[in-house]
């Protein structure tokens, strides 16, 4: 029973827990040139799914 449990956990994909509203706002808010390249990509990944919080990064005094 136990190696079955533990097969079908292996089985479910492992999906990411999504980045809390405060680190996405000190993404926004550092300097790109600041941010680790990982850090870079997860926000280029949060942009890409939220147009609204894109068009928002532009304005940030960090971007201009």
């Amino acid at each position: 029973m136990r190696v079955h449990l533990s097969q079908a956990d292996l089985a479910q994909p492992i999906n990411p827990r999504p980045r809390s509203p405060r680190t996405v706002a000190g993404w926004i808010l550092r300097h790109p040139d600041n941010l680790p390249e990982a850090e870079r990509l997860q926000l280029k990944a949060v942009l890409a799914h939220c147009p609204e919080l894109d068009a928002l990064t532009i304005a940030a005094p960090s971007r201009r």
